[in-house]
């Protein structure tokens, strides 16, 4: 299969990059040939054969994700959406073949940072794409600024945009601010919420996303509830809500967690009552069919993916990932697709020339893709992510929860301004 319809558009900035000929070339069909006139009275030969030209060296994206472990129906998701892209390029990129060299970052810091000096220094990779896990994110970073290594993160630590920012490091997955502010604003502005309950596994990423609702809602949590993660039984927290104090439940705990928190609060009686609201990737479709329906029916979210959304670039998108996955693609899959499109992007901008580290970043700064399933995709100047948001709502179909797309943030920024650090 081509190229979908958003990476054969032309674009106005390859002029100012020195490469527009190039991509321009790839994007034009080739003119027909003049024929070559033959002198009068002589007898035309044959062509000579062009000599063999070698085969072009492979570029060589290293994909560390997290195919074990706790995170690993993410990290699997993800894998599926970095292959989907691939098979979208055509395994080649500006002329020249695509490899890929998957590797199991294993749910871990530690694991993650050793997968990536193995990439870097033993595999020779010329750009990395992956992760998920925010630690790995910060116990990676030194070494790919180090090293130089052109990196598109699915890690969402927030600082990788702030404190710890590299020019070599982009954030392609909404920064633990980024995914709160927005949807807390919506939900006091359009939805009218004003009172709610906070309830956050307790580590860090809940409580930086805390510090953008709170900044939202202000004195209007009422009430914090935190949990430690792989919480068994809820009863002791569930049973200090009460509905009348709050018009809605706010949760950032996701995976297993998110899981019990639902099917614990419905079964608790609350869920009529009280309504619940996921923040980020709560009800991702990769995450999905773990929720009992009636548990998690009717339940809302807002991210940067819905599979419902009916449009060409999405139509083939799931239908490309299902033939793959045998199911519907989520937000980390999504996520991971459009990360090897925008390192693909920024490699033709470069004519297919990976020896300078420093020219292919800066040509990520240019890179922006339109008409894709979601719409515009781009990074911020602080090397974040800028895309769409979709409200969700969580219906039942033959048995089975799914998402269903109410309406659409346009062109999410990790909010820098506010939450300048992450401290």
């Amino acid at each position: 299969m081509g190229y979908p319809c958003f990476l054969r558009r032309p674009y106005a900035l390859l002029a100012s990059l020195l490469v527009s000929g190039l991509v321009l070339a790839a994007c034009t069909p080739a003119a027909a040939p003049s024929p070559t006139a033959v002198p009068s009275g002589a007898a035309a030969q044959p062509a000579a054969k062009p000599a063999e030209q070698p085969a072009a060296k492979p570029i060589r994206i290293g994909v560390p994700l997290d195919t074990t472990g706790p995170l690993s129906v993410q990290g699997k998701a993800q894998q599926h959406g970095i292959e989907v892209a691939y098979r979208q390029l055509g395994g080649q990129v500006a002329g020249r073949p695509l490899e890929l060299v998957h590797i199991d970052s294993e749910s871990t810091p530690e694991a993650g940072l050793r997968v990536t000096r193995r990439l870097v220094e033993r595999d020779q990779v010329d750009a990395i794409v992956g992760y998920i896990n925010s630690a790995t994110g910060y116990s990676t970073r030194d070494f790919l600024h180090q090293s130089r290594m052109p990196t598109i993160t699915m890690a969402a630590s927030a600082g990788l945009t702030r404190e710890n920012k590299s020019p070599y490091i982009w954030r392609m997955i909404p920064s633990t601010f980024q995914w709160a502010y927005e949807p807390a604003k919506y939900l006091r502005d359009k939805l009218g919420v004003k009172r709610v309950i906070f309830w956050g596994a307790d580590y860090a990423a809940p409580r930086e996303g805390y510090r953008a609702a709170k900044a939202v809602f202000g004195d209007g949590i009422v009430k914090e509830v935190w949990t430690p993660l792989n919480t068994i039984d809820y009863a002791p927290y569930l049973s200090g809500i009460r509905p009348g104090d709050a018009d809605m439940v706010i949760v950032a705990a996701w995976g297993a967690d998110g899981v019990r928190i639902a099917e614990q609060y419905s079964a608790a009686g609350l869920k009529e009552r009280l309504p619940l609201f996921g923040f980020a990737s709560y009800t991702s479709e990769e995450l999905l069919a773990g929720f009992p329906p009636d548990a998690i029916r009717g339940v809302q979210s807002a991210y940067v993916y819905c599979a419902a959304l009916d449009n060409p670039a999405n139509r083939e998108f799931v239908a490309l990932y299902r033939e793959r996955a045998g199911e519907l693609p989520g937000d980390y899959a999504y996520a991971a697709y459009l990360s090897l499109l925008m390192m693909a992007r920024a490699i033709e901008l470069v004519n297919g020339d990976t020896s300078d580290p420093d020219r292919l970043v800066q040509a990520l700064a240019q890179v922006k893709l339109e008409n894709t399933p979601t719409g515009t995709q781009s990074f911020d100047a602080n090397q974040g992510w800028v895309t769409d948001f979709f409200w969700r709502q969580v219906d039942v179909e033959g048995g089975k929860p799914v998402n269903r797309c109410v309406d659409r943030l346009p062109q999410v920024a990790d909010p820098i301004r506010e939450f300048p650090t992450v401290q």
